[in-house]
C-alpha cells in the first residue's frame, strides 16, 4: 500500500471530472486537513483504506456522478471539523462494511438533492453524531425521514455475524 502523511493525503480536485478514478489499499495517517478528498467526476472507487488521524475530513467525496463505492475503509480520530465521511451531491453511491470511530463531529454526513444511494454493513462507534444531513448539519435519527429513497444505514455489533467476516474481524481487533 501507499502510504501518504501530512496535509493533504490524497486530495483530488479536478475542473476536467475524470470518470473511474480507483483509491484502493492506501493508508492515510496523521493529515492536518483531508484523508482522502476527490472532487468532482464520475464513477469512484473508494476501497480498502486506512484513514488514521486526520483534522478535517476523513474520507470526502462531492459531486460525483455515476457509480460510487465506498466500501471495506477505516476512519478513526478524525479531529477539528471531525467528518468521518462525508457524502454530497452523489448519485448511485453504495457505502458498505466501513468501520468509523472517534469523529468528532459526525460519522457520516449525507446529502445534497442529487443524494441517492444505499448505506450497509457500515460499524460506527464513538462519533459525536452518526449520521448528519450535509444541509442542516442536524443530526438524523430516522434515515426514511431523510428524503433518500430506499437508502438505509446499519449499524452492527459484536454478536452479530456480518462482525464475523474476516474484514470486520480484523477491523474490530485493530480498533481494540
Amino acid at each position: 500500500p501507499s502510504i501518504y502523511q501530512s496535509g493533504n493525503g490524497i486530495y483530488f480536485i479536478s475542473s476536467s471530472s475524470p470518470s473511474d478514478v480507483s483509491v484502493v489499499n492506501n493508508v492515510v495517517k496523521n493529515c492536518d486537513k483531508s484523508g482522502i478528498y476527490l472532487n468532482p467526476g464520475s464513477n469512484y472507487v473508494i476501497n480498502n483504506n486506512l484513514v488514521d488521524t486526520a483534522g478535517y475530513s476523513g474520507i470526502s467525496a462531492d459531486t460525483v456522478t455515476g457509480a460510487t463505492i465506498i466500501s471495506g475503509n477505516i476512519v478513526t480520530n478524525v479531529t477539528g471539523t471531525g467528518w468521518g465521511i462525508s457524502l454530497n451531491q452523489i448519485s448511485n453511491a453504495n457505502v458498505s462494511n466501513n468501520v468509523v470511530t472517534n469523529c468528532s463531529v459526525y460519522g457520516f454526513r449525507i446529502g445534497g438533492s442529487a443524494f441517492s444511494g444505499l448505506f450497509s454493513g457500515n460499524y460506527l462507534s464513538g462519533n459525536g453524531s452518526n449520521l448528519i444531513d450535509y444541509t442542516t448539519n442536524q443530526p438524523i435519527s430516522y434515515v426514511s425521514n431523510f428524503g433518500i429513497g430506499t437508502n438505509s444505514i446499519s449499524e452492527i455489533g459484536r454478536a452479530t455475524s456480518e462482525l464475523q467476516s474476516h474484514l470486520n474481524l480484523v477491523c474490530r481487533l485493530l480498533l481494540e
